[in-house]
This record gives C-alpha cells, structure tokens and sequence, in this order.
C-alpha cells in the first residue's frame, strides 16, 4: 500500500483541518493513506461499540458485582505486601 507520512508545523494545516487545542502550535506528523476498499466492513466495525460486542458472555447474576471489583481484587492482591 502506498502512503505518504511527514512532519509539519501545525499552523500550515489550520485550513484544512480542525486541529484540536493542545496541538496548536507544534509539529505533528500527517499520514495520508488510501481509503480501503471495503467501506461497509469498516462502517459495520466502528458501529459496533465495545460495551455491545461482548454482552453475549456477560453474566447477569455478577453485574452487580462490578461496581468496585477493581479496588477490591487490588486490596486482596497487595494487602499482604
């Protein structure tokens, strides 16, 4: 595949790009590729959203489980060190 990939000052892309705030100003690096061919696959992929893709493997009797799983598997895990 063919593509172009360079560095340059920010400003020169204002007009043609909405370059957000906290890029302003510095260098950025530009990647133009060409688009592939299967728009409907990539459309189908960005449609689905992270928390939808997986629900067939959720449990429902541990849903309400999740709400603090994090801290309390990180106090059991480092309590004793």
């Amino acid at each position: 595949m063919e593509y172009v990939r360079t560095t340059v000052d920010s400003p020169r892309l204002y007009d043609i790009f909405d370059i957000p705030p906290k890029l302003r100003g510095k260098m950025v690096e530009v990647i133009i590729m060409p688009l592939e061919n299967n728009i409907s696959e990539t459309r189908k992929i960005k449609s689905e959203s992270a928390f939808g893709c997986l629900k067939k493997y959720a449990d429902p009797a541990l849903v309400s489980l999740e709400e603090g799983a994090w801290e309390r598997a990180t106090v059991e895990r480092y309590a004793n060190h």
